[in-house]
């Protein structure tokens, strides 16, 4: 029950009790899905189709995040060399079709060409999938970081994008030619959502603006996760403080331009157990959902030891998990 009112009130409770900070108002008919990562996922089936869709997706990401860099549309795979189920574009449209949703399709910028992606993204609207949105790759900062998101395993966006200059003028030259065939796509692009002492991420976000034809896109992406210590307060105060310390984060680094779309295409909380993280997942999805065009929780589904970050249910991802139920009850805000 604490849980379930937490997400009604918890943005009345936030305004009277976290004083500085205030939300946006809501964003009419918020964009609100899933991110997935398609390598993950077991062989599609009737079971998994209907527990995906029992989530109302209205967006659904394809191929996810940071797999996106690796990902051979051609035969939906990943370069990396271990086995995992194939997911071609036939499987993005069995849910598309099952669940009504659009999709917002992640580039590979690094290990694919321009040529490639386009093909890509014509043979998808050719399959009755409507090119819509686009993301220009996926945290493409990463690397030679010291941030708590960075794995230390991205040396590929180091030599690819040394700094957010080499970034930007790829997305120049790349959304210009997506512009020329999908004149009606939404195009954002990927920015830093935190702050770094590191110099390459610290300055990410400055030189893509100094650098970007601000033309050729339409959004900035940020993704959102909260780390919370396990020893956290669990009661109103403690929950409001640890969305709050991370959302004035979020809010110090984001671009300010109201010019532009937020899209939040990850978020999600990386408790140590299954009670932190819905006891923080509903109030950090009402705060993505009043300030973002787009929200999307991380991630559909995961058969890792903590499994609770999924959506769906491992391993068969038949039904919905408890965090699944939540996404569920939230349904109607954004219908």
């Amino acid at each position: 029950m604490f849980i379930r009112m937490l997400g009604i009130s918890f943005l009345l409770v936030w305004i009277s009790a976290c004083g500085a900070t205030r939300p946006q108002a809501p964003v009419k008919k918020v964009l609100t899905g899933y991110n997935i990562n398609w390598s993950f996922l077991p062989p599609l089936n009737d079971a998994i189709i209907n527990a995906s869709v029992s989530l109302k997706p209205r967006l659904i990401r394809y191929p996810g995040g940071t797999i996106a860099k690796h990902w051979n549309w051609e035969d939906g795979t990943s370069d990396y060399p271990h086995k995992r189920t194939p997911h071609p574009l036939g499987d993005l449209l069995w849910l598309k079709r099952a669940s009504g949703a659009d999709v917002i399709f992640v580039l590979n910028m690094i290990h694919r060409s321009l040529e490639n992606q386009l093909q890509m993204l014509r043979t998808a609207e050719n399959m009755g999938i409507p090119v819509k949105y686009i993301e220009m790759g996926n945290e493409h900062y990463l690397g030679k970081g010291n941030n708590v998101d960075d794995s230390g395993k991205h040396q590929d966006n180091v030599v690819a994008f040394p700094t957010g200059r080499e970034y930007a003028l790829q997305v120049n030259h790349w959304a210009n030619a997506i512009r020329r065939e999908f004149p009606q796509a939404k195009i954002g692009i990927s920015m830093f959502a935190r702050l770094s002492r590191n110099q390459r991420q610290k300055n990410w976000n400055r030189l893509i603006m100094k650098n970007i034809d601000k033309s050729l896109f339409d959004a900035y992406v940020y993704h959102v996760y909260i780390h919370p210590d396990p020893n956290m307060v669990r009661d109103w105060k403690g929950v409001s403080t640890i969305i709050k310390q991370r959302t004035e984060v979020l809010e110090a680094a984001m671009v300010q331009d109201n010019s532009k779309q937020k899209w939040i295409t990850e978020y999600g909380v990386h408790g140590k157990n299954e009670g932190d993280t819905l006891l923080l997942t509903r109030p950090l999805a009402d705060y993505t959902e009043s300030i973002a065009s787009i929200s999307l929780p991380q991630v559909l589904y995961t058969k890792s030891r903590r499994t609770f970050f999924s959506l769906l249910q491992a391993p068969k991802a038949d039904r919905l998990s408890a965090l699944g139920e939540i996404f569920k009850s939230r349904i109607t805000k954004t219908e």
